[in-house]
């Protein structure tokens, strides 16, 4: 999710329609949860799967695509320095920052507060935004190998080991952190071979582009992939939606469109820890606050209100001048 120097201008467009997605997942998954019993959430729920099926190793591809050149441009010690400021840093200071409002707001959340959380996420990526801890640790993997093709086939060796491991349940005892980098690793790495191939395909016409997009996205339907992504057909569907975004972001990275998801795109790490405190505060709003129940009515306003308040206040920080409130800043040349 953090910004890379030297990106084609698909990948902003590839994250910003991810982020959207994510911040539409997490609202479809909080309204069916506050539901349960209603009818109309079962198809929430298939809407849910469906997302979840590829929007997450979208973001680790990306990711992968554009590290071994950023390690090659920094140098190893410079690149994890980079990656601290930009990785850890909003980890842990807006996983304090969401348990507090989460303290706050105990009693009206679908999930229990639990009052060790600053602890629990020093170790346990799932109790935080555990996409940035996951992508922390590839990171320092591939900076431990190295960017050449050797250290990038032995990053790729291991990320196969780890999806194995994954596939055959041998990490149920492993710590969550080396679990969940074992399970996600193989987007990742697949992401570390595709610099080319992506910037080729690119360059394609949109009349080539679109069509592969649409079997990408129908082929996640038939597949109907479950929530682990690691089984034949979970794989399918998320290297078929991977697939999908990106035929769909390089055909319209030059339209206002896909400008406009670019922006989100470029700020996707502030979405993407900013996003949920808003909408669950909006859900609450138009539920106990003034009566609105419609399904279409929630999910609209909280998916709005999670892409847009982040933005805004990405807006006020640069106003206001305050400069550690996402990253820490690069050190003064």
């Amino acid at each position: 999710m953090p910004p890379t120097t030297g990106r084609q201008a698909w990948a902003d467009t590839l994250r910003g329609l991810a982020i959207g997605l994510m911040v539409f997942g997490h609202v479809v998954g909080g309204v069916a949860t506050a539901r349960p019993g209603d009818p109309a959430a079962d198809l929430l729920w298939a809407a849910y799967r469906y997302i979840y099926a590829f929007h997450m190793p979208a973001f680790l591809w990306v990711s992968g695509v554009f590290a071994p050149a950023s390690l090659r441009r920094s140098g190893r010690a410079a690149f994890l320095l980079d990656k601290l400021r930009t990785l850890a840093y909003p980890y842990l200071l807006w996983g304090l920052i969401t348990w507090g409002c989460h303290a706050v707001m105990r009693g009206h959340t679908n999930s229990p507060f639990d009052p060790l959380t600053p602890v629990h996420i020093l170790f346990n990526p799932a109790a935080g935004f555990w996409f940035l801890y996951v992508l922390l640790l590839l990171m320092g993997g591939l900076a431990a190998v190295g960017p050449s093709a050797a250290g990038r086939l032995l990053f790729t060796a291991a990320a196969a080991g780890g999806y194995g491991a994954t596939a055959w349940g041998m990490t149920a005892d492993w710590p969550p952190a080396a679990g969940l980098a074992a399970r996600h690793a193989l987007w990742f790495a697949a992401g570390l071979w595709s610099a080319r191939p992506a910037a080729a395909a690119a360059r394609l016409p949109p009349a080539a582009l679109l069509p592969a997009a649409g079997l990408g996205f129908a082929a996640v339907a038939a597949l109907d992939a479950p929530l682990v992504d690691t089984a034949a057909r979970g794989t399918a569907a998320a290297a078929a939606g991977t697939a999908a975004l990106f035929a769909l972001s390089a055909a319209g990275a030059g339209t206002a469109a896909g400008r406009a998801a670019g922006v989100a795109g470029r700020h996707s790490l502030e979405i993407y820890v900013a996003s949920g405190i808003p909408s669950v505060l909006t859900r609450l709003l138009l539920v106990k606050g003034t009566g609105v129940t419609a399904f279409p009515a929630l999910i609209v306003a909280c998916t709005a209100v999670g892409v847009g308040s982040p933005l805004a206040l990405v807006w006020l920080a640069r106003r206001l001048g305050v400069r550690r409130l996402f990253r820490w800043p690069p050190p003064r040349p």
